[in-house]
């Protein structure tokens, strides 16, 4: 190569590395510069509080107060009775906010506190942090889509989204951790009893095998009949969980079906008393039941191996304004629920009843009866 060459080589090979240099010192130019903006437009929001050790949390809403704190599992407790199942969910959640706690906005008192709906307020959180120091944040009026808030003795208004004005209204039953029905198909239940006053009725489930009905195989089945080269086969089977009475099975009545829906599907959707008097339970109707269901299933322990479990819902009085029943579960006796009056409302008329037969086959029953006296 000559000297030239070189030279020429040498030349561009200075330039590709100026040109990269200038291009890196561009790149971290304009990550300072993005970075450098962040910090400004964070150091921008104005702050209500920054505590990253909160471990206590008071709810106040107008002359009622929540207290929760924190364990050492980091779960939210009420202070005043842990037994109470508590869904932490709205705890955790303002406990939350008091880590970086960010306004909307920020401005010096101008007007008397009456302006804001800060005078007086309803709502108001009480920080409590591992040092024993206390932060209470009044929570005001609205103003478009935001609240009015300000420190106890601040002279600092903030307007903050609703996430904690929305939090702060809820009560303890609301929170509460409902307990959960077990999921109950047929193909676990052993049997269900349903008890109203002196009546009993159980119906108790088993398996069945049943032939499968395939429309195409009846089909090829037709049109090789005479055929001697086409061999016989024994049909396919399955098993279904059938519903037995005094063992006759009444799988098909609509009554069992809809009971069957029933059972697999009960829930609570409200805590209407938790540790209630024997005084409570008579006003609820529970020391009287309306109904008792048992339900006998079959489930499995620790160790995988198989056990019969009994579920025992006791329902109770009715609730004209919430069209529900007051409830216990055996497993929670410490509460009592509320329940939809249209998710038992077989069950109850099954407990009170017993089984009515449909229509169709009481007719079938009917003629039956006239054949067998001719």
């Amino acid at each position: 190569m000559s000297k030239k060459k070189q030279k020429q080589l040498t030349i561009m090979v200075v330039i590709v590395a100026a040109m990269a240099a200038i291009l890196v010192v561009a790149i971290q130019l304009n990550n300072w510069n993005t970075a450098r903006q962040e910090a400004a437009e964070d150091a921008a929001i104005p702050r209500v509080l920054t505590l990253d050790d909160v471990t206590g949390v008071t709810f106040v809403n107008g002359d009622s107060s929540l207290e929760f704190l924190l364990n050492d599992d980091d779960e939210w407790y009420w202070a005043d009775d842990e037994d109470f199942l508590l869904d932490d969910t709205a705890v955790a959640t303002v406990a939350g906010l008091a880590e970086d706690f960010q306004a909307n906005a920020s401005f010096e008192i101008a007007d008397d506190l009456s302006a804001y709906g800060l005078e007086d307020p309803d709502l108001a959180v009480i920080y409590t942090t591992e040092d024993g120091d206390t932060y209470t944040l009044l929570v005001g009026g609205t103003t478009g889509d935001y609240y009015y808030a300000m420190l106890e003795d601040g002279d600092t208004i903030y307007t903050i989204a609703d996430t904690l004005a929305t939090n702060l209204g809820y009560d303890l039953y609301y929170m509460a951790d409902l307990a959960d029905y077990p999921s109950l198909s047929s193909d676990i239940i052993q049997d269900v009893t349903l008890t109203s006053g002196d009546s009993e009725i159980t119906f108790t489930i088993g398996e069945v095998e049943v032939e499968i009905s395939d429309d195409e195989d009846e089909d090829a089945d037709s049109s090789a009949e005479g055929d001697a080269s086409s061999s016989s086969s024994e049909p396919e089977t399955e098993i279904e969980y059938h519903w037995f009475l005094d063992g006759e099975d009444v799988t098909d009545q609509s009554q069992i079906t809809s009971l069957n829906t029933e059972v697999d599907s009960i829930s609570m959707y409200s805590l209407a008393a938790f540790k209630p008097t024997d005084e409570a339970l008579e006003v609820y109707g529970l020391t009287e039941p309306t109904m008792t269901l048992t339900v006998r299933y079959t489930d499995e322990d620790d160790d995988g191996d198989e056990i019969t479990v009994t579920s025992v819902l006791t329902v109770g009085g009715y609730n004209e304004d919430e069209d529900a029943y007051y409830c216990t579960l055996d497993t929670n006796p410490n509460e009592v629920y509320l329940i939809s009056a249209s998710s038992i409302e077989t069950s109850l008329e099954l407990a009170a009843n017993g089984l009515t037969y449909d229509s169709e086959d009481a007719e079938d029953t009917d003629a039956d009866t006239s054949t067998d006296s001719e």
